[in-house]
């Protein structure tokens, strides 16, 4: 007996009809235009808290401040929240902060589209 299913039940005396669907293949490609947007990565040390960590949008806060000092004087500026990823086994915390160079600030390294960082993965 085959198994029940929302329209009824299935038999193998049944003739079924079917074909195969495809398209063609798209590849995503990233053009290299617009402004270039940077990633900074930062990683602290957990304050000795007993066993209790804070929130992830409280260390944000906390942080916010600070990385926008940092991130100013190499003439950056934040585009996005603060991205923050806890690791109790380290007991580390990494903040990510998307930011972009400040109108009229010159870029010395030479911007890469996602092709390329992706390529270096494989």
């Amino acid at each position: 007996m085959m198994r029940p299913t929302e329209y009824g039940e299935m038999s193998k005396s049944e003739k079924w009809e079917g074909m195969a669907g495809s398209t063609d293949s798209v590849p995503l490609v990233n053009d290299p235009t617009g402004r270039p947007i940077i990633i900074r990565h930062f990683t602290f040390s957990a304050p000795p808290t007993a066993g209790r960590w804070p929130s992830k949008e409280f260390i944000a806060e906390e942080h916010q401040p600070s990385i926008e000092k940092f991130l100013w004087k190499d003439e950056l500026k934040l585009i996005d929240k603060l991205k923050v990823r806890i690791n109790k086994e380290d007991n580390t915390f990494d903040i990510f902060a998307p930011c972009q160079p400040r109108w009229g600030s010159h870029l010395f390294e030479k911007p890469k589209t996602l092709q390329n960082i992706l390529k270096k993965n494989k």
